[in-house]
């Protein structure tokens, strides 16, 4: 029962690696993103002081807040990316917010769904109750569930390829 839990747990862990492959796309756009405007910034901020122009110190200001802004999305981004594709099986379970882990997803992937000409149409509840368990994997259900969508949208001809993901709370009448 060992061998075979530990078995599982593994697959589990490749299988995360494999979605992990395969959205490295949508990161390096998520990252290019950040690190194009941080250029831009920098640029203009060295173009004006090549040409003997004085920004000052509030424009300057303004832009380096900016730059921070997008160092930490950046930083963001790649801590995500770790947690998601650390091996979390032998991880104590903890509440999460099931909107939040949606969001989180789509963030990972929503640029190569873009890429793709897949539109993303988002129905969440906003009354869905904290659940118990492991984030990583419900997120790495979801990024699975959206990539074989992906892929069948590719192989029928549509004028609007939508994934729709939503969620919604049911109740459930338990025997007393």
């Amino acid at each position: 029962a060992l061998e075979s839990q530990e078995l599982i747990s593994q697959l589990l862990h490749s299988a995360r690696l494999v979605s992990l492959g395969q959205t490295a796309a949508g990161v390096a756009h998520e990252l290019n993103q950040p690190l194009t405007a941080i250029s831009l910034v920098a640029q203009d901020i060295h173009g004006r002081l090549l040409e003997g122009e004085d920004p000052g110190p509030s424009h300057i200001k303004a832009m380096m807040a900016d730059m921070l802004g997008f160092v930490q999305r950046m930083t963001g981004i790649i801590g995500h990316l770790r947690a998601f594709s650390r091996d979390a099986s032998e991880e104590p379970e903890q509440r999460f917010d099931l909107n939040t882990v949606v969001h989180a997803s789509l963030k990972v992937i929503g640029a190569q769904l873009d890429g793709h000409g897949v539109r993303l149409d988002l129905d969440l509840a906003e009354d869905v109750p904290q659940l118990l368990g492991h984030p990583h994997q419900v997120e790495q259900v979801l990024l699975n569930l959206c990539i074989n969508a992906r892929d069948a949208l590719e192989e029928i001809e549509r004028d609007d390829p939508t994934i729709r993901v939503g969620l919604e709370t049911l109740e459930i009448d338990r025997p007393t």
